[in-house]
């Protein structure tokens, strides 16, 4: 069964098929990585988290479209880029090299907002309105 994003009615195996052709997506993440992910963040991945990177474990290349690459779990763990300021435990997730700046979001909580590091730019209130607005290609250039 499919995880339903937090608020939102998008599920994994939505975003896994509208991926489908616009990037490539890299294997699937082990149970023993996602259990070892939760142990060096301290954190429990949501569900959804769970589901999206035992689906896939980021993208192998960036999206030609937006030129937004969604980090494998190895490389969030080697980055250990913390932004302290938000408060809810945001890490380095990605890049997003139309601005060269790197995505964060909070991998312990999939309501959290997604935003830029270093322009501090909130890209969406929430991981679900981050995928909706990436798979309806507003972040296209």
């Amino acid at each position: 069964m499919s995880s339903i994003l937090p608020g939102s009615e998008l599920r994994v195996a939505d975003i896994c098929k509208a991926l489908e052709g616009r990037v490539a997506l890299r294997a699937p993440a082990s149970p023993e990585l996602l259990l070892r992910a939760e142990q060096e963040l301290n954190l429990r991945l949501p569900d959804f988290f769970r589901e999206l990177y035992g689906s896939f474990n980021g993208f192998a290349g960036y999206d030609e479209k937006s030129w937004i690459c969604l980090w494998p779990l190895e490389r969030v763990l080697s980055e250990t880029i913390r932004d302290e300021s938000r408060g809810d435990g945001a890490i380095a997730i990605g890049d997003f090299m139309v601005v060269s700046d790197i995505l964060m979001g909070s991998l312990a909580d999939a309501n959290s907002s997604v935003s830029l590091l270093h322009e501090g730019v909130e890209l969406a209130p929430s991981v679900a309105a981050f995928f909706a607005r990436f798979l309806a290609g507003e972040f296209d250039f």
